[in-house]
């Protein structure tokens, strides 16, 4: 099988693989970050897995991966690529950040890449910490218990 040519620019992979109800999540990307903070009980579940044998679970009720911060995640005017799988065990009303850098310094770029509670997808982008002056939503209806590939892609335009 061929090498993934682009693979020395990947800035972050976590393939969610472990013991279930395992909390470690290891970058395993060219930058090697190492583990990500885990918040509330975002865990390894292997009952449900796109690839490998298992992957990350979160409930929906303030569970998160964090890294720390990183010139990598102010994406700027950078061509990048974000995509990952994701699949609902249900679909609340609310917003649900897929990935996000948000700060509140003036200038600084801020990002959040959600499901809105339309079922939408959303990419807001800020430079003020709280005036959105980028949305870019996509018509969106996922249903539960269906594994969908989420990407969002800039390459210059």
């Amino acid at each position: 099988m061929p090498a993934d040519i682009h693979f020395q620019a990947v800035k972050l992979l976590l393939g969610g693989e472990g013991a279930d109800t395992t909390t470690v999540f290891t970058d395993e990307s060219p930058v090697a970050r190492g583990n990500a903070t885990v918040g509330g009980n975002a865990q390894v579940d292997t009952a449900q897995f796109k690839f490998g044998a298992a992957s990350l679970l979160l409930d929906g009720t303030g569970d998160y991966l964090s890294f720390a911060d990183s010139a990598d995640w102010h994406l700027g005017t950078v061509d990048f690529t974000i995509e990952f799988f994701v699949r609902f065990n249900s679909l609340p009303a609310t917003n649900q950040v897929f990935i996000g850098q948000w700060g509140t310094l003036a200038g600084q770029l801020s990002t959040t890449f959600y499901k809105s509670t339309t079922g939408n997808l959303e990419w807001a982008v800020s430079t003020t910490g709280s005036n959105v002056f980028v949305d870019i939503s996509a018509t969106w209806g996922p249903v539960i218990n269906t594994w969908y590939h989420v990407a969002i892609d800039y390459d210059g335009t």
